[in-house]
C-alpha cells in the first residue's frame, strides 16, 4: 500500500475512536436527576392547597428526629385536622410500604405531640398539639384515634406522647420515645407552600385534589 494512503487510513482511524465529549454535560444532568429521584422517598402531592410528602426511613426514626428533618425540608409534621384531609394523608402513606411494621402495628410519624408544659396537660389526652401549631381542639376539633387511645402506653411501652397511624387503619395511635418503643419506618411531612429542594434536583410534583 502507498505509504501516503496508509498513512490517510491510520489518521481517519484514529478520529473514529476519538470520544466525542460535546454530549457530555447533558449525560451528567440525566444521571443527577435519577439520582435524586432514586432518593426521594415520595412526590410532593398537592391537596387542599398545601402540599405533602412521605419520607422513608428504613431503620426507623424517632419523632423528634423526624420533626427536625421536616422542618428542614420546609415544612413540618403533618397536622390532620379534617376527615377529608385524615383519609387523604393515609392513601397517600399507604402508597409505600416500607412506612408500615407488620412486627408492631404501626405506621409513619404524624405531627400530633404531648406538650407537657401545656396548661391543659393531663395524662393521657391533655396537652396534645400539632407541630404545625394548627389548634387542637378537642370539644370541636378533629381527631381519629384508635378506640380507647390516646393510653399513654402501659408497662411495656410506657410515655406515649407522640402519635403515627396505626397498620391496616387511618386510625391513629400513641407511641413513645423510650428504650423499647418500636420506631415508625417514615414520616409525612406537609408544606403551606411548595418546597424548593436544595442539594439535589428534583422534579416530583403531582399537584392533585
Amino acid at each position: 500500500m502507498d505509504k501516503r494512503k496508509e498513512s490517510i487510513i491510520k489518521m481517519r482511524l484514529g478520529r473514529s475512536r476519538r470520544i466525542d465529549v460535546t454530549w457530555m454535560p447533558v449525560l451528567i444532568v440525566v444521571l443527577m436527576i435519577a439520582a435524586a429521584s432514586s432518593a426521594s422517598s415520595g412526590d410532593w402531592v398537592g391537596h387542599g392547597g398545601h402540599w405533602y410528602k412521605t419520607v422513608e426511613a428504613p431503620g426507623g426514626i424517632s419523632w423528634p428526629d423526624a420533626q427536625t428533618a421536616a422542618h428542614a425540608a420546609g415544612g413540618y409534621l403533618v397536622s390532620i385536622t379534617s376527615a377529608d384531609e385524615n383519609t387523604f394523608v393515609y392513601n397517600l402513606a399507604q402508597t409505600d410500604s416500607v412506612l408500615w411494621s407488620a412486627a408492631s402495628w404501626i405506621g409513619p410519624w404524624i405531627g400530633a405531640y404531648q406538650d407537657k408544659t401545656a396548661p391543659d396537660y393531663s395524662e393521657p389526652a391533655g396537652g396534645w398539639r400539632w407541630d404545625s401549631g394548627d389548634p387542637w381542639d378537642w370539644a370541636t376539633g378533629y381527631a381519629n384515634w384508635y378506640p380507647s387511645l390516646p393510653n399513654n402506653g402501659d408497662d411495656n411501652w410506657p410515655e406515649e406522647d407522640f402519635a403515627c397511624f396505626f397498620l391496616g387503619t387511618s386510625y391513629w395511635v400513641d407511641l413513645g420515645p423510650a428504650a423499647g418503643h418500636p420506631a415508625p419506618y417514615g414520616y409525612i411531612i406537609e408544606a403551606n407552600t411548595l418546597p424548593v429542594e436544595t442539594g439535589t434536583i428534583s422534579g416530583h410534583v403531582s399537584p392533585v385534589g
